[in-house]
């Protein structure tokens, strides 16, 4: 009796009973982590088959040294990674973020700059909030009198720092004229040959630079008058517009005002009365000639 196939069951007389009715499979490469195989065949019919497994490969390590976070940058620990794959036992460290310090404000001095207020990082050093320059403020003089011969003198009220300034000399107009010229200093009312004048500290001024300083002469004198000027660190600075003059009413009392100009002429003022103050307008510009101080002559009226 003729051999039967041990799957089909029919006899297949003299031919080969392992031939097998075979499928292709293509190679699979191992991983790291997966098995593979190299091409092999199955039998459709029976569990015929030329597989054989080959093994996963495991990791190909390498290493990789730590890193420390800095305060503007990431860092990480020692990690591994694989040659072959995205294998990696890596984990970040967040940046640290700066430590900051107050860097405290320098006030200035009447001669030194001072700085504002900033900040910097204590563990790298960098400068977080930049410190501004302040200028120095500049000394800032009180009262200015007379100190010695063609000088007068003025305390700083910030610091206490005494200046020196040569006086500014304008000559007063006489009435004689054989008498000895007089002159004054409109900003510490020192007269040569005659009584310092008298400051008027009530005096205000709208529409000049620097300091106003006024001066009158004292009740005993025939021949009265007021010195109107403007300084700024012991000299005379030129008003450029016209300025209006406010003095207690008081002062001019029974008095015209007369505006004595460089060559002499006198021009009456009519002065502005309001309640216990009186108020004038003076032009330190005329007629191109440029004025560092006004002379005005107190005439005791009719």
């Amino acid at each position: 009796e003729k051999a039967k196939c041990t799957v089909c069951g029919q006899p297949y007389g003299d031919v080969d009973p392992n031939n097998h009715d075979l499928i292709n499979h293509e190679a699979k490469a191992p991983t790291c982590t997966e098995i593979g195989w190299d091409a092999y065949d199955t039998c459709s019919r029976c569990d015929y088959t030329t597989y054989v497994e080959k093994k996963a490969l495991d990791h190909d390590l390498v290493h990789h040294d730590a890193q420390a976070p800095t305060c503007t940058e990431i860092g990480w620990s020692a990690y591994d990674t694989c040659s072959r794959c995205d294998y990696t036992t890596y984990k970040k460290i967040a940046a640290l973020g700066h430590t900051e310090v107050v860097d405290e404000a320098v006030a200035p001095t009447c001669t030194e700059t001072g700085l504002t207020e900033g900040s910097h990082c204590s563990v790298c050093g960098e400068i977080l909030t930049v410190q501004a320059s302040i200028p120095a403020l500049g000394h800032r003089y009180g009262l200015w009198e007379h100190a010695e011969s063609g000088k007068h003198q003025a305390r700083c009220t910030r610091c206490g720092a005494v200046a020196k300034v040569d006086c500014a000399h304008i000559a007063l107009p006489q009435t004689d004229p054989d008498a000895e010229p007089i002159t004054l200093c409109p900003i510490c009312g020192h007269r040569d040959n005659a009584d310092d004048l008298v400051r008027v500290t009530d005096a205000k001024a709208k529409g000049a630079y620097g300091n106003l300083v006024v001066f009158i002469t004292g009740e005993d004198e025939p021949n009265r008058f007021l010195t109107v000027a403007f300084e700024w660190n012991g000299r005379l600075v030129q008003p450029r517009n016209t300025v209006t003059v406010t003095l207690p009413a008081e002062l001019l009392d029974s008095c015209d005002l007369l505006l004595i100009a460089s060559d002499g002429t006198e021009t009456q003022l009519v002065p502005k009365i309001t309640g216990d103050l009186t108020t004038f307008t003076l032009d330190f510009v005329v007629e191109n000639e440029r004025l560092l101080a006004r002379l005005l002559r107190m005439q005791q009226k009719a």
